[in-house]
């Protein structure tokens, strides 16, 4: 289902393919949370666009890269939101601030890096392509059931309407 939310959040006007790649600080504290990571980094997220005065329904998956450096935090996330072109710059800088600023870039691997989707399915397969190892890594080092990933409500509940009309439409 998250693969659809971020299909379907892809298809709007102002969509906005997201990438953030976490600082240490901030991914320690996002894998702790008590309501674990993908909510503590969409209450961020969300109150950091807040603070720019955008509103926007967002989903991501938390992943880990597996390169085996340490200078960065391997926590990092993939998913969708809509803002205007125009806010790009803003929200770039102002997310790289929250969740990113001790992050060292480094070639085009950017802290945070926002465009518009090329493609909405290719983004939502990618976006999800570690969603169950993510899990069990989650679920093993938090000692209980862990989500790699976060939709607000509403894209949750479009995205089940979205999928339930593709998948009436196929017969399935």
């Amino acid at each position: 289902m998250q693969n659809a939310g971020i299909f379907h959040q892809c298809e709007k006007p102002d969509s906005k393919t997201l990438t953030i790649r976490l600082d240490h600080k901030t991914a320690e504290a996002a894998l702790v949370a008590p309501r674990g990571p993908a909510n503590y980094l969409a209450a961020i997220i969300r109150r950091t666009l807040a603070k720019l005065s955008i509103e926007t329904n967002l989903t991501f998956n938390l992943e880990f890269s597996h390169t085996g450096r340490r200078e960065n935090h391997p926590a990092h996330i993939h998913g969708a939101l809509c803002i205007p072109d125009d806010k790009v710059n803003e929200v770039t800088e102002a997310l790289r601030s929250a969740l990113a600023e001790g992050y060292r870039q480094r070639y085009k691997n950017l802290a945070v890096h926002i465009e518009k989707p090329r493609s909405g399915r290719s983004w939502a397969a990618y976006c999800v392509k570690e969603y169950d190892i993510t899990g069990i890594e989650l679920t093993a080092d938090r000692g209980r059931k862990t989500r790699p990933d976060y939709a607000t409500q509403k894209l949750t509940q479009d995205a089940r309407a979205f999928y339930e009309n593709i998948s009436a439409w196929l017969g399935e």
